[in-house]
């Protein structure tokens, strides 16, 4: 039987996907495999490792950064909330605010998100990854998708050209993503003339110049 989805589907998909995978490049500098988004009514992951999203008769619906098995990514607490976040603040790109992580934003797409942010932040907790105990989850998830938001705000070119590519392929691998990330940090980095100082540095002048 034909799937339900519709077209706003697909590029809601997209969009939170391509956060994702626009907001990791950004901030890991382990790799991910390839980032998946359904685009059609009959796609599905080509080897049934996506992780993430909604799941029907044992499919995975919607999309996923898949990464290595097993693989560890060496960052702060937060910034790995702002990537569980990253996909929210996706979809929300084209908005003068990000927003808050809503019941119905959980329901609609990011109850995975949601959930595997509460298992990071209680693993922070339990282990003392971060120099605080976290006590309000609320907030500080709500802090992670405004900065996640304010980072893809400053590579909206990038994730317009990644949701593309996710509509007409729904797929991309990792290397497919860091170029077009690349190309449009070196494109802002010379409309600026700032000078070349690696993606986050670059990012970081940016945020500061456009959001302080």
């Amino acid at each position: 039987m034909k799937s339900k989805f519709t077209k706003r589907d697909f590029r809601k998909y997209a969009k939170h996907e391509a956060g994702h995978a626009v907001h990791y490049v950004l901030t890991f500098h382990e790799p991910f495999e390839y980032v998946w988004s359904q685009h059609s009514h009959d796609a599905v992951p080509d080897d049934g490792t996506a992780r993430g999203g909604k799941v029907a008769d044992g499919k995975v619906l919607g999309g996923a950064v898949v990464r290595t098995p097993g693989q560890q990514l060496v960052c702060t607490t937060f910034d790995l909330i702002q990537q569980y976040m990253a996909g929210v603040a996706g979809e929300r790109i084209a908005r003068k605010k990000p927003g808050k992580l809503d019941f119905y934003t959980i329901l609609s797409g990011a109850n995975g998100d949601f959930h595997a942010a509460l298992e990071a932040i209680k693993e922070s907790n339990e282990k003392g990854l971060s120099k605080w105990v976290i006590t309000d989850n609320d907030k500080y998830m709500n802090d992670a998708l405004a900065a996640a938001w304010r980072r893809l705000q400053a590579h909206k070119a990038a994730h317009a050209e990644v949701t593309r590519l996710l509509l007409e392929r729904g797929r991309l691998t990792y290397e497919e993503v860091k170029k077009i990330v690349w190309d449009d940090v070196e494109r802002m980095a010379t409309s600026r003339s700032i000078v070349k100082m690696g993606i986050r540095g670059v990012e970081e002048e940016l945020q500061n110049e456009t959001f302080d």
